[in-house]
């Protein structure tokens, strides 16, 4: 499968690589236009958000961990209402 491509403000285009860099310029474009501190948001962020959306939404935190692509089970911190 080709690598998805994207122009400049993310729109998809044949002309430039989706990279982490290009990720980050519409992620804090799209913070920055929803009147959030652009500097507190990075590409990462999405990755914790899919898998924190996946989790609470049902799916097992091993199959989460396998889609985001870790080795082994990380060891997660409580989530509120537990062990209180």
């Amino acid at each position: 499968m080709a690598p998805l491509k994207v122009a400049q403000w993310g729109r998809i285009a044949p002309f430039e690589r989706l990279e982490v860099r290009t990720i980050g310029r519409i992620v804090r474009a799209v913070a920055k236009a929803k009147g959030f501190d652009p500097a507190d948001w990075h590409p990462h962020l999405l990755r914790h958000a899919c898998g924190t959306q996946c989790h609470d939404n049902g799916m097992p935190l091993q199959a989460v961990a396998q889609m985001l692509g870790h080795a082994r089970l990380p060891n997660p911190p409580p989530h509120k209402g537990e062990n209180q």
